[in-house]
């Protein structure tokens, strides 16, 4: 979301009325912004961020496998790398994580996975 103040009156004019009203629209991005400054926490001490070389937001879902280039591009599954890698990684990611943190296990961890995946990053948060 975008701060009201960085918004040309145009634009303010449109969020305000698909809001329902300027102080809608500004009590919703305080909110999302107090969200967002608790996940960046909770990311930053659990060291639990990871990013796929050449990959955008919405490769990290399963969409990206049964939607067309063109659509692609709509709705922001663009990057170099393919939907099915970008799955396939953030799948090996997610069950290292849960195997190891639910059942316990000391086989696969997450930085086994960054071994095996050269396109997967852990972000460090300052």
């Amino acid at each position: 979301m975008k701060k009201w103040e960085d918004m040309p009156a145009e634009e303010q004019e449109a969020v305000a009325s698909a809001y329902g009203s300027k102080e809608n629209y500004i009590d919703i991005y305080k909110k999302q912004e107090q969200a967002a400054a608790g996940l960046a926490e909770t990311l930053k001490a659990s060291g639990s961020l990871y990013s796929i070389e050449g990959s955008a937001h919405m490769k990290f879902t399963d969409i990206g496998l049964f939607v067309g280039a063109g659509f692609h591009r709509f709705i922001g599954i663009q990057g170099s790398t393919s939907a099915a890698e970008c799955l396939a990684i953030t799948e090996s990611v997610t069950l290292a994580f849960f195997n190891q943190h639910l059942k316990h296990e000391t086989g696969d961890s997450p930085e086994s996975v960054l071994r095996q995946y050269p396109k997967l990053h852990k972000v460090k948060l300052m």
